[in-house]
């Protein structure tokens, strides 16, 4: 529950909602690191790594690059569309994974 209400006090830009990736990301048993060097987060699993970079609006999923993917930097912490995590979700369990919102 205490995920939940982190998720929901997060903002949106435009009509994108934005939340925060470590908390899912941690959550699905993903591992979450900032190099500070390329100021880039780097999310990964045995099966995924991404990264993200707010800078640039970039995201690498496994080789793949998607650009534009709105980001910000709030407080220090990194907010990204909730597509950013159904992409990671999908990626670490295939095309099987679907995402179902209970609220």
């Amino acid at each position: 529950m205490a995920l939940l209400k982190a998720a929901l006090e997060h903002p949106e830009i435009g009509e994108v909602e934005l939340l925060p990736p470590r908390l899912f990301a941690e959550a699905l048993g993903f591992s979450v690191e900032w190099d500070s060097a390329t100021r880039t987060v780097v999310v990964a699993s045995s099966k995924v790594r991404c990264t993200l970079q707010p800078h640039k609006d970039i995201m690498v999923i496994n080789g793949t690059e998607h650009a534009g993917v709105t980001m910000s930097l709030k407080d220090g912490h990194l907010l990204v569309p909730v597509s950013v995590i159904y992409a990671l979700m999908t990626e670490q369990c295939g095309a099987s994974c679907t995402l179902n919102w209970i609220l």
